[in-house]
């Protein structure tokens, strides 16, 4: 590993890789993503500029900002277009945007005047159109960039706002450990948001089939037995297929491909 990206990265942590990396510590390239905040108005950018500039040194940049467009599924904070199943009788539970779109709109188009990257957290359908939209604003107000905004996680995409991700030029940073259902998800179902979606939002939460993570599933769980991953990685090498001791199926992927 060579790059990493802090997705979310506070004025105090900010100055601690700072240390690290005039202090020759840092021996890896760090893109910080400093946090925004929908409390403050968009003139908060200039803070976020006076930081890149001041914090950026050797192997580090601050030149991503993060925004946080709603919360999760499992509090039922995440925004929907359609309310959770289950809710109190007369409550329209859809979870709650944590920026006005007005807002929203005004510190995307700030950030990109300014340069950098907007990285956004994005989980239910309604946070991800209203992000998409944000973005199309600042495409339409500021031109196309290379800056290469993205929205991060999208658990629950609604299917008109899929093409415009290739339209906007909008990555999809997603994980495919989210995006399947197992052991960590059922724990805490009966008082989550996961239970609450309807079942077609429920097929479009976890599209994957549990090849992929059942294979991730198993690194974390060697971790918590205090297995190293060498270890589990060498006792499914020579397997093309099948089941390891506890019962995971996997399919002929070595765990050091994963990792």
């Amino acid at each position: 590993i060579t790059q990493v990206q802090d997705a979310n990265v506070n004025p105090r942590q900010l100055a601690a890789y700072y240390a690290a990396a005039t202090s020759g510590v840092l021996t890896m390239k760090v893109v910080a993503a400093q946090l925004t905040d929908p409390r403050l108005p968009a003139s908060q950018v200039d803070e976020l500029i006076e930081r890149r500039e001041s914090f950026s040194a050797g192997r580090l940049t601050a030149s991503s900002a993060k925004i946080f467009l709603d919360g999760v599924l499992e509090g039922r904070t995440a925004a929907l277009l359609e309310p959770y199943e289950g809710g109190d009788a007369g409550k329209d539970d859809r979870g709650t945007p944590n920026w006005s779109l007005k807002a929203l709109k005004e510190i995307a188009l700030r950030l990109d005047a300014a340069g950098f990257q907007i990285h956004m957290h994005g989980i239910g359908d309604r946070a991800i159109r209203e992000g998409l939209d944000a973005l199309a604003a600042v495409r339409a107000e500021n031109g196309p960039s290379d800056l290469r905004h993205h929205i991060a996680h999208v658990e629950l995409v609604g299917p008109a706002d899929i093409p415009r991700f290739a339209e906007l030029g909008v990555f999809a940073n997603f994980q495919p450990f989210w995006m399947f259902r197992d052991s960590s998800f059922e724990a805490v179902e009966p008082l989550s948001g996961q239970r609450a979606l309807s079942p077609r939002a429920r097929a479009a939460v976890f599209p994957l089939a549990p090849g992929f993570g059942c294979e991730t599933r198993m690194t974390i769980d060697a971790a918590r037995a205090g297995l190293r991953v060498e270890e589990v990685a060498l006792d499914l090498e020579h397997r093309a297929t099948g089941r390891d001791a506890r019962g995971f199926v996997h399919r002929g992927r070595q765990l050091v491909d994963l990792a």
